[in-house]
């Protein structure tokens, strides 16, 4: 009787120690596994960290570009354009949106007030419509972008009178961690006809 008890016992052990290594052995493989997955987790989350910190600049420029355009071609009362505080107003709306130098550029150039001169001159409401853009080039601390927009001049009755198509490329800089623009290329030559008799 003794020797069936030890019998069972020894058994009973065996199948303990059997299921424990079976378990540890088990354990051990789904470590690497489960390591590997949570590798891939962090992974895909720097990736999608990175995806957002480039998606998050390229939507801050687009953004902050359509706003620049909006405020630059956005002349709705062309009867008080070329008054001193209108032209004031329009160098002080331009100014928060480029570095400093291209603002000196711009100012002197007269290219601020250029809108205001067409309005003022073609007796015209002015206003951007169909603005697109598309990333051009970017690195850490710069971001172009190609564009296009269709220029509406407008009537008193809102009726277009015309329509200039612009394109060009918006480069912007990063100054103190915030996105200005440096330079606007564009077929500038296209609105300084409006304006100016040429040979």
């Amino acid at each position: 009787m003794n020797r069936i008890v030890s019998l069972l016992g020894a058994v009973f052990i065996s199948v303990i120690l059997i299921t424990g290594c079976t378990d540890s052995n088990s354990k051990n493989e789904a470590g690497p596994s489960t390591i590997s997955s949570s590798d891939e987790n962090v992974n895909v989350n720097v990736n999608v960290s990175v995806s957002a910190s480039t998606s998050s600049d390229e939507s801050e420029v687009i953004e902050l570009a359509s706003k620049y355009k909006n405020v630059e071609y956005g002349i709705s009362n062309y009867e008080e354009e070329l008054k001193p505080e209108s032209v004031e107003k329009q160098n002080e709306l331009i100014k928060p949106f480029l570095t400093e130098t291209f603002y000196e550029k711009q100012y002197k150039n007269r290219n601020i007030i250029l809108p205001l001169q067409i309005a003022s001159k073609e007796k015209s409401i002015l206003k951007p419509e169909n603005q697109q853009f598309k990333l051009k080039e970017k690195n850490e601390n710069s971001i172009s972008l190609n564009y296009t927009l269709k220029l509406m001049l407008l009537n008193k009755q809102g009726q277009e009178t015309k329509n200039i198509n612009i394109e060009g490329i918006l480069t912007f800089t990063k100054v103190n961690d915030t996105w200005l623009i440096q330079s606007d290329n564009f077929n500038i030559e296209d609105l300084r006809k409006l304006v100016y008799k040429y040979k």
